[in-house]
């Protein structure tokens, strides 16, 4: 009896967390009240036992974030990628309310419910660590709107709160990006996109906090750098509000207190802190304004990670942070390593040809 109700258990398919430990516990009672008392089968018992930890080992599993193929793609991720890519990972699956944009003097704001259809932006998934996060975006046009153009991107702002109301980042510490993901059908209507929330600082940390979302005007550009310098056209004029959700409280990385000096052109420099996660690399230096690298391909060229087996990692979107966002004598560089990675496979990292060993 036992086994034919395990076998009917394993052929769900993916059930809630809450019907598995019903119909676990269902199965617990049922084969109690089949041991005659002072009789207990103890070896069906502890078979019983191991079987029913195995099923909520293959449940957790099952209801783990499947990932979004546009974030695969993204990362270059393959199969093999995929369990440490889903750790950062988390659905979000919500959509923002449209809200009239108000304009008052020479700046504007949040009116009333938009009274015309302005489109609708939609967040299928996360990809998180301690100090960053990239987002799937969809943009939905209003009826009879064809978005055929190269590149798009909507206004940026946010609220990140901790578990009081009261403690609130200030927004400087994270900085966007956007990217469009290849679009099947130019004429659907519909978009997707991809925000990258790069830190400016490794000061304060993402994870478990309250994110609350904002975007103003959908617009067009002919790349990103053309649109931050504010080369662009309104495309959509309105205001969308995201209901405030929670990141994962799980960091997914591992940050290394160094405190170690470092010569970077002739200048002594400190590095205080080196952060690994799956998808990010990043550096906490001090003394560091006026003499470093300018470029993001010299950052590139002179950042990698090296792994227990000699591997060397070379880094893609190197952040290059400025003292006009963290101050003159500390900042905070951030990078996508070329590959999807497992911090306990790196050794050491390579920085402006010195290796800081890690282990």
């Amino acid at each position: 009896m036992a086994n034919e109700r395990l076998k009917r258990m394993f052929d769900q398919v993916r059930p809630s967390p809450e019907r598995e430990e019903a119909m676990l516990a269902e199965l617990l009672r049922e084969e109690e009240r089949e041991v005659r008392p002072m009789r207990r089968d103890w070896k069906r018992t502890a078979v019983l036992a191991l079987i029913a930890a195995a099923l909520l080992a293959a449940a957790a599993l099952a209801v783990a974030t499947v990932l979004d193929p546009a974030f695969l793609e993204h990362f270059g991720a393959g199969p093999k990628d995929e369990p440490l890519l889903g750790k950062t990972a988390v659905d979000v699956n919500l959509t923002a309310e449209p809200r009239e944009l108000v304009y008052v003097g020479t700046g504007c704001t949040a009116g009333g419910p938009a009274t015309e259809d302005i489109g609708t932006f939609f967040i299928r998934q996360a990809v998180v660590d301690r100090h960053s996060a990239k987002f799937l975006v969809d943009y939905t046009a209003p009826e009879g709107m064809v978005l055929d153009g190269d590149y798009y991107y909507p206004g940026f702002d946010y609220v990140l709160r901790g578990e009081e109301d009261w403690d609130i980042t200030r927004s400087s510490y994270w900085v966007p990006k956007w990217e469009m993901v290849e679009d099947e059908d130019p004429t659907d209507g519909k978009i997707t996109m991809l925000l990258t929330l790069a830190p400016t600082s490794g000061g304060d940390h993402l994870s478990g906090r309250r994110l609350l979302l904002i975007f103003r005007r959908l617009c067009a550009a002919e790349n990103w750098d053309k649109a931050i310098r504010g080369e662009r056209t309104v495309v959509v004029d309105g205001l969308w509000y995201f209901p405030m959700f929670t990141l994962p409280e799980e960091d997914p990385g591992v940050t290394y207190e160094i405190d170690q000096p470092v010569m970077l052109q002739g200048r002594r420099k400190t590095l205080e802190a080196v952060y690994v996660s799956p998808i990010s690399l990043g550096f906490e230096l001090s003394g560091w304004a006026d003499t470093l690298p300018r470029t993001e391909e010299d950052w590139a060229d002179s950042v990698a990670l090296v792994t227990r087996k000699g591997e060397r990692i070379p880094v893609v979107d190197a952040s290059e942070m400025m003292n006009g966002y963290a101050g003159p004598e500390s900042g905070y560089f951030y990078y996508r390593p070329e590959r999807i990675i497992d911090p306990e496979e790196i050794k050491a990292v390579e920085f402006f040809g010195q290796t800081i060993d890690l282990k």
